[in-house]
């Protein structure tokens, strides 16, 4: 088994670690004007001609507020 995916290897922290930062990457894009998330396609780009969701609002809460608990900028 390659180490990245042995939990608690230095290589699994990095890869980790490597995910948190793409995901965060991926949906910076996700804030509407009117304070709620777009939709976003598959490379990050907001769909913005789609209505606002609340489900996408409160999983786009959640995600952000983890990056700025983990000290994460923007």
């Amino acid at each position: 088994m390659e180490k990245h995916f042995v939990i608690d290897t230095e290589e699994n922290q990095k890869f980790m670690a490597a995910l948190c930062e793409e995901l965060l990457d991926f949906g910076k894009e996700f804030a509407s004007p009117s304070g709620a998330s777009y939709y976003l396609g598959d490379d990050g780009t907001p769909w913005k001609e789609r209505p606002r969701e609340t489900w996408i609002s409160c999983r786009m809460a959640h995600v952000y507020s983890m990056g700025a608990m983990m000290n994460k900028k923007g």
